[in-house]
């Protein structure tokens, strides 16, 4: 993902209870829940979990900081919900179904081709339109992909500040960051809403920015009112937004390790999350570098103590997205609290998808997670601009 860190002007605190929250992510996940959830499956209907929670390898840890009230697409909760559906209990089928929905599709071309297709059919939900398009070219994309995987879908872009743009032939059009910088808050929300107006009308309703990483030399307040106001502009016109790149990546020196303090990651880095997400971001995407002063030599994106900061300290309970390196990256990464995997294109969906599957007939990950993860990306689906699938002249 590029980096971008526009600023604006406006100052955001985090209350972080971060050593409850470490403890917790470090400890054992020998722990027992009381409450009874409900777990929504694609094409099923809801079933009622029973009270108590066995741990079963893959559990993510559960944070012990307060928790805020979060609303989101259609519901109000804290932080996501515990599920204890076996895999004996689960059809084949089923799990084959949700192990495709929580797998993201990178199109490689204009138009939707054939491994991407049979993925879609298979249960997935998400394609990115990686690849530059025109007008034409993205509409009948987004309408293939209505098509094939049935209603709702999701159809993303990366479009950031400054960035050349994905779709060719567009009316509207972002700002780059000095300009950005200049407009303030305001102003960049009115031309993210005119911007997202312009993609729902081509069939596109999610959008995998901002980049709310703070620089260095940056004012973590100033980033965090630019992205929030784009997240706001873009919700506004029906089309998801994705701030990255959690807990924050900005001053990393060309390497995947950043090394910032704890107090360092709290008061600069966390700030502009916490303003994404109380601007209504549905989808965090998490950074794959590592973070030694949280969680040492384990990627970002498949750490589940990373994963507790997003979910019990700013009180996310929306899509949390991670790259997918292969099938048992992919695992990991569900195992430890990701709820979506991006693949590089349509050969890779399948594989991975199948190693997910198999992870959680083989015991090696748990049903419930792999259900609360699908649960989110048909929320998530069902709560951005409709799709339409447009058939015959």
């Amino acid at each position: 993902m590029t980096h971008r860190h526009p600023p604006g002007a406006v100052r955001i605190t985090c209350g972080l209870a971060l050593s409850a929250i470490l403890a917790a992510g470090c400890a054992s996940a020998a722990t027992t829940t009381t409450t009874p959830p409900t777990v929504t499956t694609a094409g099923s209907p809801a079933t009622t979990a029973p009270a108590t929670t066995d741990p079963v390898s893959g559990a993510a840890p559960t944070a012990t900081a307060p928790s805020r009230t979060t609303t989101t697409a259609d519901s109000t909760s804290t932080t996501a919900p515990a599920t204890t559906t076996t895999a004996a209990e689960a059809d084949p089928a089923v799990i084959g179904r949700l192990a495709a929905t929580v797998v993201l599709v990178a199109l490689q071309g204009p138009f939707l081709d054939e491994d991407a297709a049979a993925h879609l059919v298979a249960g997935g939900r998400s394609v990115l339109v990686s690849a530059a398009v025109d007008r034409l070219q993205v509409r009948a994309l987004s309408s293939d992909a209505a098509c094939t995987a049935g209603d709702p879908v999701i159809v993303a872009i990366e479009q950031d500040l400054g960035q050349p743009p994905r779709i060719t032939g567009l009316a509207a059009a972002l700002p780059g960051v000095e300009e950005a910088r200049s407009m303030g808050p305001g102003p960049v929300a009115d031309t993210a809403r005119t911007f997202g107006d312009e993609l729902q009308s081509l069939g596109v309703n999610l959008n995998l920015a901002p980049a709310v990483d703070v620089a260095a030399g940056d004012d973590p307040g100033a980033v965090a009112g630019i992205g929030a106001a784009l997240v706001g502009g873009f919700g506004e016109s029906g089309v998801g937004s994705a701030p990255g790149h959690f807990p924050g990546t900005g001053r990393a020196d060309g390497g995947a390790v950043i090394g910032v303090s704890l107090d360092d990651l709290v008061a600069r880095d966390l700030v502009p999350f916490e303003a994404a997400v109380d601007a209504g971001a549905p989808m965090v995407i998490v950074a794959a570098a590592l973070f030694p002063a949280v969680d040492p030599g384990v990627p970002a994106n498949r750490s589940p103590v990373v994963v507790a900061l997003l979910r019990d300290s700013l009180g996310f309970d929306g899509v949390a997205l991670g790259e997918a390196e292969g099938g048992a990256a992919a695992v990991e990464a569900l195992a430890a609290g990701i709820d979506l995997l991006l693949v590089g294109d349509g050969a890779a969906a399948g594989p991975v998808a199948r190693e997910i599957a198999d992870a959680v007939e083989e015991g090696r990950l748990r049903f419930g997670r792999l259900a609360e993860a699908a649960g989110r990306v048909e929320r998530l689906a069902s709560s951005l601009a409709r799709i339409p699938c447009v058939t015959g002249g």
